[in-house]
């Protein structure tokens, strides 16, 4: 199943990212009218047609039918609250796992023998968006 993440979500079309719109066209080769499946991340999964105006710009996708899927109770409660480790690949792993177990939030605190001050939050974006895929 290839599905793509979107987070511009309109009434009739969805705009892929600047990523996912180079993936789709030029890793993937989808071509206008192709069937593709985007997520938002907040349990929604839309079914449409690819329209490419052009292969720089970012892809819009036309729903044809909308889905949405419930939070199940069990993943709910699911909080993490960490402080994030020296190893940022540590956290990174940490974090992929997490969402792959269905984590509903993560809070990362800052404690008295915290190791590392600052997270690549663009990065650890990118890292959920592929788990949550």
């Amino acid at each position: 199943m290839q599905l793509f993440h979107a987070s511009e979500i309109y009434d009739t079309y969805v705009v892929l990212s600047e990523d996912e719109s180079r993936h789709c066209i030029k890793v993937l080769r989808k071509s206008s009218g192709d069937n593709v499946e985007v997520i938002d991340g907040k349990g929604h999964l839309f079914e449409g047609g690819l329209e490419i105006e052009n292969k720089n710009k970012p892809a819009k996708v036309y729903i044809r039918s909308k889905k949405f899927y419930e939070e199940k109770t069990f993943k709910s409660g699911f909080h993490l609250a960490i402080a994030p480790t020296k190893n940022a690949d540590r956290m990174e792993w940490l974090l992929e796992k997490a969402i792959e177990m269905g984590l509903g939030s993560i809070t990362f605190i800052n404690c008295e023998h915290n190791e590392r001050s600052n997270l690549r939050k663009d990065r650890l974006e990118k890292i959920a968006i592929s788990a949550l895929k």
